[in-house]
């Protein structure tokens, strides 16, 4: 079992709604990460940084109480639908007119089909392989969804698009990759989680600014003008073609 970490007696530090959090080290965090066990919080030098359970939208349940191996046939064209106004779940109309949709919108941004037909697959995907009754699906559905949740379905759906997915979790490697394309002016294709304030939101990151800022691209408000610096970042994940 891990050593517990203990808190530093540095000086205390206010998040937005005045309630005082006593930082831990960049050592501490180093640790709580390497053991999978760090859960959020303020860190010195580094402001806020977002726990490995966090997840968009502020909903950080994810489905993983089913280990047999889903038995679950479909097909691309069950998904090709143009028609947004009859989804196969309500909660994806909801998540669209309640702008909790980003992460739809991010992932059809790769894929054929748009973003109530992604939701209405999450769905599908949460009711067939997570053994979910549909009305626990359609709630999940109308929060967004769920980091929990990301890398299994895109790993278990993308092959059927002749897509795959790379995930970057782990707090230092996301500011290594953006560190790096800002210092090489590299282009850049990942789907960024950005934290603002409590919330989690979906964007395409296309490069790093050398202020420490993102460019990128919101599918969900294309008009979207929101400085994020890299700071703000919690995960990346790249969508690309298998041939």
């Amino acid at each position: 079992m891990a050593k517990k970490v203990r808190k530093t007696n540095s000086k205390p530090i206010k998040n937005k709604k005045g309630t005082v959090k006593n930082p831990y080290t960049v050592e501490e965090l180093e640790q709580l990460l390497e053991n999978g066990q760090w859960t959020g919080g303020y860190v010195e030098e580094i402001a806020y940084a977002e726990g490995e359970g966090d997840s968009l939208d502020g909903d950080g349940d994810g489905y993983y109480g089913n280990d047999d191996e889903p038995n679950w046939e479909w097909e691309v064209d069950d998904f090709l639908y143009t028609d947004e106004t009859e989804p196969k779940f309500s909660g994806s109309t909801y998540a669209k007119d309640n702008k909790k949709d980003c992460a739809y919108r991010c992932i059809s941004n790769y894929i054929p089909i748009n973003s109530i037909a992604v939701s209405d697959l999450y769905g599908e995907w949460l009711v067939n392989c997570k053994k979910q009754s549909r009305s626990k699906a359609n709630n999940k559905i109308k929060k967004g969804m769920a980091n929990g949740d990301k890398e299994d379905f895109l790993n278990y759906v993308l092959p059927k698009f002749n897509k795959n997915v790379t995930f970057v979790n782990e707090y230092h490697a996301v500011r290594d990759i953006l560190f790096n394309a800002m210092n090489n002016n590299t282009v850049l294709n990942m789907v960024a989680t950005i934290k603002i304030d409590n919330n989690y939101h979906d964007v395409i990151c296309t490069g790093v600014n050398p202020d420490n800022t993102i460019n990128y691209y919101d599918p969900q408000d294309p008009s979207n003008h929101t400085i994020f610096a890299i700071g703000q970042v919690g995960r990346l994940y790249e969508i690309n073609s298998n041939y």
